[in-house]
């Protein structure tokens, strides 16, 4: 529309000057003939040149401005052909334009729109292609990580199974082996599957209210066991300035840390594994957290650090590599941090330990009501000697208790303690509570707490056992030797304080509680439907059921499952999902719909719980599960332990 104003105001300006040239000529004819003496004859041939030249210029001004208006529609209506073909991607018909120019130029436009149409459908198929190739990628590990799945719930099972039978020695490590290995195996198939998730973009972060906290704490609990099998120091460090709650995935930042702590006690043969985490910066109520996974292990070179994030990367790739693995869990780990908004690192040198760190992106969200039944004025200027071998021990501990402002001393060994200790007696400024490493050298902690109580100057300190070993449990069995609680390792901060607190008589520490076996959890013989079509499945199934009296039926598909569901009532259904005939969606789905009219006939709702027992094991999985109609999720292979807790609890819930 531009140009078309462009080209009409061109055309009247041309008109305006030869209308103002023939009237300025007009003007000074008219002055000259006035003032200057012509004659007759040669003012009628002025007058005749005039007339000519006027008629010449009126012509010219009609024309002009036939010729624009012509040009003007011409123009407009390629514009609008081009608009609009443009946008429909479609070609320009040129028959319709009458102008030899712009035919022309709508033969250019016309192989510009033909190009462009063909980039298009060429991108189009490249994204359709990889979206496929992706799919089909995502797919074929689904598939996989299932049909291995499958199999290897019977070996798993079955090695327990025969666990619990009268083996010798020999045959006991042999079948443990087998579980080991089968335990191995599904470690590497979930990195399989996390990786395959991550790459198709159905990896998802969760924004939910957690703990920090807790997260490294429960890391440190479940790492704790094989760090202390090594003899290796195994601690946790959380700075006072993180925030108690925040928003984000706990779960990935769980899976992170646990991979990073494994990963420190695999590559560490002594020495400690310190799992700290720190705060970088905050504004406003986002804030951003450094993690940080310390070793003294066997370090990573230079060159080895340049490939540690990338996928199946691994430090040892010797052909009988001492330390196994997939190769995966530092590139899982690295996508994890960078989808909750961090980075990830590592500073190593060979021979003198690795650090691994990483950062995450929170939110800060205000505490909840729930508080400690003690208070920082309960532990102000408390003092306390903390006796340890393990400097970096110490110096957590020490960290944790200045943060309540209690005044602390370190001691390093046995004699040190007792030194001490008498020393601070002797000056009237005794320890009230001393926090006793049970391993050290030379004078264990017990030998060292008898060695207190027994001399009459400094037996009034209360006496605190810090102990990787669960051979003391009661506090009858501590009190023999002086103590007045027992903390297990890894120490936590809010674990500290309430040891400390139960020990100086502030609240009562409760016992540790024994968790109720499997068969404490229902009282009485279930009624059981397992609906599976896996004949060694069956069989793992039906032994650990049948060792608790539970009377089961088999069914080998959905079909089946109905039709026995029409003529008995169960107390729990173990429902299979990929099955012939019918799968268990369908299944639970028209067992749901009994009930339902069931209910209507005789206004008893019932409701028979039903647990999934799939070999599909990611989240969406779960998921459709429960939509379904399920209410629990079983992702085999599981363990006999896990398999029956989770049927009894189901069932306990059903008595409820």
């Amino acid at each position: 529309m531009g140009k078309q104003r462009s080209i009409a105001k061109l055309f009247s300006f041309s008109s305006i000057m030869i209308i103002s040239i023939l009237s300025l000529m007009i003007l000074v004819v008219f002055i000259l003939s006035k003032y200057l003496s012509f004659g007759k004859e040669v003012k009628q041939e002025i007058y005749i040149i005039l007339g000519i030249f006027a008629l010449i210029s009126l012509v010219t001004i009609l024309t002009s401005h036939y010729f624009a208006r012509k040009i003007k529609n011409e123009f407009a209506v390629f514009s609008n052909f081009f608009r609009e073909t443009s946008r429909k991607n479609v070609l320009l018909d040129k028959n319709k334009l009458k102008v030899l120019e712009f035919r022309e130029l709508a033969d250019t436009a016309n192989q510009m729109i033909a190009d462009k149409k063909k980039g298009e459908e060429a991108l189009l198929k490249a994204k359709e292609a990889a979206e496929a190739a992706t799919r089909a990628k995502s797919e074929f590990i689904a598939n996989m990580s299932h049909e291995i799945r499958t199999p290897m719930n019977a070996i798993i099972g079955m090695s327990d199974i025969l666990l619990q039978t009268p083996l010798n020695e020999e045959q006991h490590e042999y079948v443990e082996i087998i579980t080991t290995s089968g335990n191995n195996l599904l470690v590497i198939i979930n990195d399989i599957l996390d990786f395959s998730k991550i790459e198709a973009g159905r990896f998802n972060i969760d924004r939910l209210n957690f703990s920090i906290r807790d997260v490294i704490e429960g890391v440190a609990d479940m790492v704790a066991a094989k760090a202390h099998k090594k003899r290796l120091e195994l601690m946790p460090l959380i700075e006072p300035e993180i925030p108690m709650q925040v928003l984000g995935d706990s779960h990935r930042l769980h899976q992170v840390l646990l991979n990073l702590t494994n990963n420190a006690v695999k590559f560490t043969e002594k020495g400690e594994i310190v799992i700290s985490a720190e705060l970088t910066e905050k504004k406003d109520s986002k804030i951003n957290v450094l993690f940080i996974v310390k070793d003294t292990g066997i370090g990573i070179c230079e060159e080895d650090q340049k490939h540690l994030f990338k996928t199946f990367s691994q430090l040892d790739t010797a052909s009988t590599r001492r330390y196994s693995g997939t190769g995966l869990g530092l590139a899982i780990s690295k996508k994890l941090v960078e989808l909750m908004g961090g980075e990830i690192g590592v500073n190593s040198r060979l021979g003198e330990g690795s650090t691994f760190w990483f950062t995450c992106a929170f939110e800060e969200v205000e505490e909840g009501s729930t508080k400690p039944p003690f208070s920082d004025e309960d532990f102000k200027g408390l003092k306390v000697l903390i006796v340890d071998d393990n400097r970096t021990n110490r110096f957590i501990l020490r960290k944790y208790l200045q943060v309540r402002e209690c005044v602390c001393e370190e001691a390093g060994n046995a004699w040190e303690a007792i030194e001490k200790l008498q020393a601070a007696a002797k000056a009237k400024s005794p320890f009230e509570v001393a926090l006793l490493d049970f391993q050290m050298p030379d004078i264990s902690g017990t030998q060292l707490a008898e060695m207190i109580k027994s001399d009459e100057l400094i037996q009034n300190t209360v006496l605190v056992l810090l102990s990787s070993s669960t051979a003391y449990q009661t506090h009858e069995e501590l009190r023999e030797y002086g103590f007045n609680t027992l903390l297990y390792k890894p120490i936590k901060q809010s674990q500290l304080f309430r040891g400390i607190a139960s020990a100086m008589g502030v609240v009562k520490l409760e016992e540790r509680v024994q968790k109720p076996t499997p068969q404490e959890i229902t009282s009485k013989p279930l009624d059981i439907l397992l609906v599976e079509d896996n004949v060694l499945n069956q069989k793992v199934a039906l032994f650990n059921l049948k060792k608790f009296n539970h009377h089961v039926d088999v069914a080998e598909n959905g079909k089946i499952a109905i039709d026995k569901f029409k003529s008995h009532q169960y107390d729990l259904v173990l429902m299979d999902v990929q099955m012939p005939v019918m799968d268990g969606y369908e299944a639970t789905k028209t067992i749901r719909k009994m009930e339902k009219e069931t209910a209507k006939k005789t206004g008893t709702e019932i409701h028979t719980p039903i647990i999934a027992m799939t070999a599909n094991a990611m989240k969406e999985d779960e998921e459709k599960c429960l939509r379904a109609g399920m209410d629990a999720h079983l992702a085999k292979p599981f363990s006999a332990e896990k398999f029956i807790t989770v049927v009894h609890e189901m069932a306990a819930r059903k008595e409820e």
